[in-house]
C-alpha cells in the first residue's frame, strides 16, 4: 500500500486531482515547491483518512482550505504556506489534537484565529503574512508544548495576552506589524528558552522595566525588537543582565533618561538601534567594551557631551548614526581606525573638526585611500563647522545637500 507520494520540488502543472485523497492508506503527501500548480485544495482530502504530513507549501493554491481537514485525526504536521488561500482558518482544525506544526503563512486568510485548545503537541505556529483580525486568542498560550508563535503582518488588535507571557517553554515570538495595543506581558513565567520577541509597529505603550527586570525573561534572549511604539520610561541598567544579547530595537518610541552605562555588559551585541527617542545625558564610554556591534544609531535623540575616543574600540562597526542630536567638542580623528565603517551620520549637531587629513586622506596609515561610502556631517559652506572633503552629504540645520562622491583609491 502506498503511504507517501513526495512530489517535491518539480515542475508539476494544472491542479491537484482528488484521486490523490482515495488511497486510504496514504499517511505523507508532499508537493511543496511546484509553483506551477493551480486550482483549489479538493474537497475530498477527508477520505484520506490516515494521513499524517500534508504539504502544499508555494504551490499558487486559491480558494478556501475546505473544513473537511479537520476530519484527518491523525494529521500532525500542516502547511500551505506561501499559495493564495483566501476564506477563514476553519474552526475543524481544532479538531485535530494531534497536530505539532501548523503553517498557513504568506496567504489572504481573513477572519480571526480560531482557539486552538486540545492540541497538547503544538509547538509551531505560524500564521504570518495573512489578513487575519481580532484579537489573540488567550488560548494559544495555554498550549503546553508551544515554542515557536509567529503572527506578525495582519490586523489583531487587543492586548497581547497575559498567558503568552506566562508561557514556560516559548522560544520565539513575532507578533509585529499589528495593532496591539496595551502594556507588554511580564514574561516572567518563561523557564530560561525565550530568546527572540518582535513586536514592533504596533500600538503597545507602558514601561519597559518589567521585561528588562532581573526576575524578567530569559536571559538566553538574542533579538528583542519593540521598535515604532509607544513605550516610555527609561532603559534600565537591568538590562546588562541580558549578555546574549546581539539585537536592540527601540526606534521610534517615547524613551527617556539616559543611556545606562550597563550596555557595556552586552558584549555579544552586533545591532542597538535607540533612533527617535528622547533619551538625553551623554554617551557612556562603556559603549566602547561592545566588541561586536556593527550598527550604532542613536539619531534623532537629545545626548550632548562629546563623543567618546572609546568608539574607536569598535572595530567591526560598519554603521555609525548620530545625527540630530545635542553632541558638542571636535570629532575624534580616531574614527580613520575604523577600517569597517560604510555608513557615518554626524549632522545636525554642535561638532567641529577638519577630517580632511585625519580622516578622509588619512596618510601614512594602512587605512590610506578608503573612504566612507555614506557620511554626512556640518560641512555646507559658508562657514561650514565640519571641514570634510569625503562627505557624501554637506548639512546646515536641516538643510542638506548631496556631494560627489569621492572614489575609492
Amino acid at each position: 500500500m502506498l503511504e507517501e507520494l513526495d512530489l517535491r520540488q518539480n515542475e508539476l502543472v494544472g491542479t491537484i486531482s482528488e484521486s490523490v485523497f482515495n488511497l486510504p492508506q496514504i499517511k505523507r503527501i508532499l508537493l511543496l515547491r511546484n509553483s506551477q500548480l493551480s486550482g483549489t485544495i479538493p474537497l475530498s482530502i477527508e477520505k484520506a483518512s490516515n494521513l499524517e504530513m500534508l504539504s502544499f507549501q508555494k504551490c499558487r493554491l486559491t480558494g478556501s482550505i475546505p473544513s473537511t481537514i479537520g476530519n484527518l485525526s491523525n494529521l500532525f504536521f500542516l502547511t500551505f504556506m506561501e499559495n493564495s488561500l483566501t476564506g477563514s482558518i476553519p474552526v475543524s482544525l481544532t479538531t485535530l489534537s494531534k497536530l505539532e506544526v501548523l503553517e498557513l503563512s504568506g496567504n489572504e486568510l481573513t477572519g480571526s484565529i480560531p482557539a486552538l485548545v486540545d492540541q497538547d503537541g503544538l509547538y509551531f505556529v505560524s500564521l504570518f503574512d495573512n489578513k487575519l483580525t481580532g484579537s489573540m486568542p488567550s488560548s494559544l498560550g495555554g498550549l503546553p508544548s508551544l515554542m515557536f508563535l509567529d503572527i506578525r503582518n495582519n490586523q489583531l488588535d487587543g492586548r497581547i495576552p497575559p498567558e503568552i507571557g506566562r508561557h514556560p517553554d516559548l522560544v520565539t515570538f513575532f507578533a509585529e506589524n499589528n495593532q496591539f495595543t496595551g502594556t507588554l506581558p511580564s514574561f516572567s513565567g518563561n523557564k530560561g528558552l525565550l530568546q527572540a520577541v518582535n513586536l514592533s509597529r504596533n500600538k503597545l505603550s507602558g514601561e519597559l522595566e518589567a521585561f528588562f527586570a532581573p526576575e524578567g525573561p530569559s536571559k538566553r534572549l538574542v533579538t528583542v525588537n519593540f521598535a515604532h511604539n509607544n513605550f516610555v520610561g527609561s532603559i534600565p541598567s537591568s538590562i546588562g543582565l541580558f549578555n546574549s544579547l546581539s539585537e536592540l530595537n527601540l526606534r521610534g518610541n517615547s524613551i527617556s533618561g539616559t543611556i545606562p552605562k550597563e550596555v557595556g555588559s552586552l558584549r555579544e551585541m552586533d545591532t542597538l538601534n535607540l533612533q527617535e527617542n528622547d533619551l538625553t545625558g551623554t554617551l557612556p564610554e562603556e559603549l566602547g567594551l561592545v566588541e561586536q556591534l556593527m550598527y550604532l544609531n542613536l539619531a534623532n535623540n537629545r545626548i550632548g557631551g562629546t563623543i567618546s575616543d572609546t568608539l574607536v574600540l569598535l572595530s567591526r562597526l560598519t554603521v555609525l548614526d548620530l545625527n540630530s542630536n545635542e553632541l558638542v567638542g571636535s570629532i575624534p580623528t580616531i574614527f580613520g581606525q575604523l577600517s569597517n565603517l560604510d555608513e557615518l551620520y554626524l549632522n545636525n549637531n554642535n561638532l567641529i573638526g577638519d577630517l580632511t587629513e585625519t580622516f578622509c586622506e588619512r596618510p601614512n596609515s594602512e587605512y590610506a585611500g578608503k573612504y566612507v561610502g555614506a557620511f554626512a556631517a556640518d560641512c555646507l559652506n559658508p562657514k561650514p563647522a565640519v571641514e570634510c572633503s569625503c562627505c557624501t552629504v554637506c548639512c546646515k540645520d536641516d538643510d542638506c545637500i548631496n556631494m560627489p562622491k569621492l572614489p575609492s583609491k
